[in-house]
């Protein structure tokens, strides 16, 4: 299967097989022997459909007739199961996330399960982006990339920290999900500039929610060097911070070795 992942500034596709060899090129981040993987950045002045159809065109594993997962690194909300109308999915995603009237007509809103949570998560794309999509693949699958690290950490219930604060730091963006043991409390995202953003917002956050910060745990995933930066600053204050790399989340996976894959893909592989 393939996995086309899209954020705000790249685009990144791999084939999960393993029996592909792949062609350095220097504009991309590639592997050679297990996982075919370009990871590319994407241009705002060019056509989308000319940078997608580029990207499988770089590797013979990306061009076969195969089903592709669509994995959406953006805004998401939650709405619980008991409120959810499948038609009003669009309506949702307005009001909460904002836009202008006539906003559902440029982007398709989508919808995951997170039944642990009795909610469903929704996450968007540009309706031009899912054309062209389509227009590419003859089977497309569609989820969040929040989904799967949600429902990775979920479980991750300790007795001894009745709350848990897990961190995904992408690029200048913090992610952040609190947990009151197996009850997802708050998900939330900010723009962060340095580690000094993410400790203000875990202990404001904090605070805002009345916990006691020596008694919460605090986990931080993603991008290096801001996680470990991060997870300095927290512990000036609280006893509990975790800085976990996608090796050690992966228990040494050869996913986790391939150069410069987001920290999130992997999990759709290994845990939808």
């Amino acid at each position: 299967m393939l996995y086309l992942r899209i954020d705000d500034t790249h685009l990144s596709l791999l084939a999960y097989e393993r029996s592909a060899t792949i062609v350095s090129e220097a504009s991309t981040s590639v592997l050679g022997e297990e996982f075919p993987f370009l990871h590319r950045p994407l241009h705002p002045s060019l056509p989308f459909a000319r940078q997608l159809a580029q990207l499988r065109a770089a590797h013979p594993a990306f061009v076969r007739e195969q089903a592709v997962r669509v994995v959406v690194s953006g805004t998401v909300t939650p709405v619980p199961i008991a409120d959810f109308e499948e038609e009003m999915c669009s309506r949702y995603y307005d009001f909460c996330v904002g836009g202008d009237e006539g906003g559902s007509a440029l982007r398709r809103v989508f919808y995951d399960s997170l039944p642990g949570f009795g909610a469903v998560l929704l996450f968007a794309l540009p309706e031009s982006m899912c054309q062209s999509i389509e227009h590419e693949f003859s089977e497309v699958h569609y989820v969040s990339a929040s989904t799967a690290l949600l429902r990775r950490i979920a479980h991750r219930h300790n007795p001894r920290h009745h709350h848990r604060i897990y961190v995904y730091l992408r690029g200048r963006k913090m992610e952040v999900a609190v947990f009151e043991e197996q009850n997802l409390l708050v998900l939330n995202a900010y723009d962060v500039q340095a580690a000094t953003d993410v400790a203000y917002y875990c202990f404001g956050l904090s605070r805002g929610l009345g916990l006691d910060v020596q008694h919460t745990s605090f986990t931080l995933f993603g991008d290096e060097p801001l996680r470990s930066e991060s997870a300095e600053q927290l512990r000036a204050y609280a006893p509990m911070v975790a800085a976990r790399s996608l090796s050690t989340e992966l228990n040494r996976h050869p996913l986790a070795d391939v150069p410069d894959i987001p920290f999130d893909l992997p999990f759709q592989i290994l845990t939808l």
